[in-house]
């Protein structure tokens, strides 16, 4: 009788699965899969939508009055209010962001169409002007608020300081809103029509001349930078040449 070796039927019918499993179907091997996806978001700054002086009263951006303009807000400016000799007319912007806001760094440009700087203001705390980008005002005794010690300004890059240590504004927890850049200006007692309006060669005025003021807003972080304030220097001061183009 034929001794038949086990050891060789097992490994044949080994064999033998191998074969009815390949012709059967692709062969199945352990294996996994996954994926990660990145979700982004942009950084913004959106408008405020309280008013600074009165928390209780919501503001509607949707339709802005002429003392709310996207970032910039003047509760005291009076439409139509009259360049005159000696006045003092109330303007005191200030420029704000809507919660969750990105921090930023704020300026403000102001440009005066007046002439012969017969038209000022001087600065509030918290306020600086930028250097080389700013015009000062030379007034004399009788001038309105003239104080041998004041600095007044016409126009010109003026910087925001939240305080002595930090110049970001944040609106992490709501509404954040700069102190107004100053609260009046005020026309020089010798100024005359010519200095206030374009005339034409008869006397009469063709136009009135404005002081506008804009709002420059840079983000104050980037990923592992902390610190922005020479970028945003910078940037103010080239979006200021070109407003005073």
């Amino acid at each position: 009788m034929r001794k038949i070796n086990k050891k060789t039927i097992i490994v044949t019918a080994l064999a033998l699965c191998l074969i009815v499993a390949a012709v059967g179907g692709t062969m199945a091997w352990l294996n996994s899969q996954d994926s990660l996806e990145n979700v982004f978001t942009v950084g913004q700054f959106s408008d405020p939508t309280i008013d600074p002086d009165d928390p209780e009263n919501p503001l509607d951006p949707e339709t802005p009055d002429y003392k709310l303009n996207g970032h910039l807000y003047e509760s005291n400016w009076e439409e139509n209010s009259k360049f005159v000799p000696g006045a003092t007319i109330p303007k005191n912007p200030r420029v704000g962001i809507g919660e969750g806001s990105e921090d930023a760094y704020v300026y403000l440009w102001v440009n005066n169409n007046t002439k012969n700087n017969m038209v000022y203001f001087k600065l509030n705390e918290n306020w600086e002007p930028v250097e080389n980008y700013y015009t000062e005002a030379t007034l004399e005794a009788g001038d309105p608020e003239y104080e041998v010690s004041q600095t007044f300004y016409t126009g010109g890059l003026f910087r925001y300081k939240v305080d002595e240590t930090n110049n970001r504004l944040v609106a992490a927890q709501g509404d954040a809103w700069t102190t107004p850049a100053f609260d009046n200006v005020y026309v020089r007692n010798d100024a005359v029509l010519s200095d206030l309006a374009k005339v034409d060669t008869n006397g009469d005025v063709e136009e009135v001349y404005t002081i506008n003021v804009t709002a420059l807003i840079h983000q104050a972080t980037s990923g592992d930078v902390t610190d922005l304030q020479t970028d945003a220097d910078t940037w103010a001061k080239e979006q200021a040449t070109k407003l005073a183009q």
